[in-house]
């Protein structure tokens, strides 16, 4: 009869552990969801603030590239105007090329949701343990 007794109150407190630990695993999950708002909010951010850097850029390079292109074109020869247009339409499109490495490559470092997948490989290993 104490064995069952004991069997039944390890039951009893097995059932009060239950609850609670369903209630931190709703909390663990809600602060993951929370953390990962916040992260997207601020990710959209940096890739709009990202977007109008690269808009305000090419806008005022194109303007002073034109500009500077009218200038060099009236001091120049009109023999030797041809070879400046070759020349500063390559080197346009080198700047363009470099441009575009130079974006995707912060694009590549940025990572989305960093600090979320930070947390949820440490309560998967948390849980594995």
């Amino acid at each position: 009869m104490k064995n069952y007794q004991k069997i039944n109150c390890q039951k009893v407190e097995l059932l009060k552990i239950v609850p609670r630990v369903l209630r931190t695993m709703v909390d663990v999950i809600e602060t993951r969801i929370f953390l990962m708002i916040s992260e997207l909010q601020e990710s959209k951010r940096q890739i709009l603030h990202l977007l109008m850097l690269i808009g305000l850029t090419l806008f005022f390079l194109s303007f002073s590239l034109i500009s500077l292109f009218f200038i060099f074109i009236s001091l120049i020869d009109p023999i030797n105007r041809l070879v400046l247009m070759i020349f500063s339409t390559s080197l346009l499109f080198l700047i363009f090329l470099i441009s575009c490495g130079l974006t995707f490559y912060k694009i590549k470092k940025m990572q989305l949701l960093y600090w979320t997948c930070k947390e949820l490989k440490k309560d998967s290993k948390f849980i594995e343990e």
